[in-house]
């Protein structure tokens, strides 16, 4: 399960996201939607531990990996998370899992 906890993304002064606690069981969906600049992006990045400048604490099954060192925090994902960004050069063909696959053979 992943836990998040007193979650804020502001830029500019301007709060973004405000989320008190969101679960994700293992087997949920979600969508994430919105127009640009509404910050479905910081959010993964925040969820994927890729940016960790915002307020809020993140919990994979009771472990918080939100204050784990930069290092730790590098290993953690490395390990355990698969994210693709939306980059224009996806190796057409390919389906979503075979292209995380991908991801983490090149790890």
């Amino acid at each position: 399960m992943i836990t998040i906890k007193d979650l804020v993304i502001a830029y500019q002064e301007k709060v973004i996201i405000k989320k008190d606690k969101l679960e994700l069981k293992e087997g949920d969906f979600i969508g994430i939607y919105g127009e640009s600049g509404t910050g479905k992006t910081s959010f993964l990045n925040f969820l994927s531990l890729q940016d960790n400048s915002f307020n809020g604490t993140i919990e994979f099954d009771s472990m918080d990996v939100s204050h784990l060192s930069k290092d730790e925090q590098d290993t953690f994902r490395k390990e355990n998370i698969r994210y693709l960004k939306q980059i224009p050069n996806f190796i057409s063909g390919l389906t979503c899992l075979e292209l995380l696959n991908l991801e983490k053979k090149s790890r």
